[in-house]
């Protein structure tokens, strides 16, 4: 039986994705995203198991027009929660949030129906055990990675941070490679030219502070301007300064306080995480 991830336009299916297909695709470019952030091993797994739970028979049917809700994004976690070696319960955690989560967000790790636990607890394994055991999920290179980015007094915190840009790369590989397939299918090419938020944000920062601007398409800032709407602002004299920018000021100005914060968060974390590995 051949298993397919997404659909095509054809009855006989020769233009339909195959799974495998779509789950090495998506692992090299969740790796690829991954490794300026020293977890391509990490994000790789990811991508290679994120849909695995579409072996499942019934997500054929599914694909063929029945109306069946199938929960595919369970089986990979699964899989891997129960390969883990002793010792490194961790590894298939932080992989499991992604796997879980690429759909729905990322999960609470206890609580209701939705947790990580509560999914792991009830999962009922419904692929062809010739399948699951032909899976061969390779823990070491991940360990190996994940111990370099880990610092004693903290732990927790960078696993999470881990857990986190994994996650991330998940979901922007696991669209683009979507993307891609249908693009393919449909003769149409995806606008993705796009700037990177880390060469354009300093620029649009410093508009902000030193005045109006508006920020083009492609990146580029003039003063007068932001977004077509004219603008002005400065950082309030104190906290509790009410934004004077307007109707939308409070949204604006709020919006480029968090964009900043997370971005100096990143650059900082980042940092860190590369001093540590050395």
């Amino acid at each position: 039986m051949k298993y397919y991830a997404h659909t095509g336009i054809r009855e006989d299916r020769n233009d339909w994705q195959l799974l495998a297909d779509h789950l090495e695709n998506t692992a090299a470019l969740a790796a690829g995203r991954a490794a300026p952030l020293g977890l391509p091993a990490a994000a790789y797994m990811a991508g290679l198991f994120h849909d695995f739970g579409k072996y499942d028979p019934a997500f054929d049917r599914v694909l063929s027009g029945e109306k069946l809700l199938v929960d595919h994004s369970t089986a990979g976690a699964a899989l891997l929660h129960a390969r883990t070696p002793a010792g490194l319960r961790p590894i298939s955690e932080v992989i499991g949030y992604a796997i879980l989560g690429h759909h729905a967000g990322l999960p609470d790790r206890h609580g209701g129906d939705s947790s990580m636990e509560r999914r792991l607890e009830t999962f009922r394994d419904p692929i062809a055990p010739e399948i699951s055991a032909a899976a061969s999920p390779d823990f070491g290179p991940v360990a190996r990675e994940l111990a370099k980015l880990m610092r004693p007094a903290s732990c927790g915190f960078d696993l999470s941070v881990a857990a986190r840009m994994v996650f991330s790369c998940l979901v922007d590989a696991d669209f683009r490679d979507t993307e891609s397939f249908y693009a393919g299918l449909n003769g149409t090419r995806p606008d993705r030219d796009w700037p990177a938020l880390a060469d354009l944000l300093p620029e649009w920062r410093d508009a902000f502070v030193n005045g109006g601007a508006k920020v083009g398409r492609g990146g580029g800032v003039k003063s007068g301007q932001l977004g077509g709407a004219p603008w002005r602002a400065r950082w309030p004299h104190s906290w509790r300064e009410p934004w004077r920018t307007g109707p939308l000021g409070p949204i604006v100005g709020r919006y480029f306080m968090v964009i900043s914060a997370v971005y100096g968060l990143c650059c900082w974390r980042g940092d860190s995480f590369r001093r540590s590995s050395r």
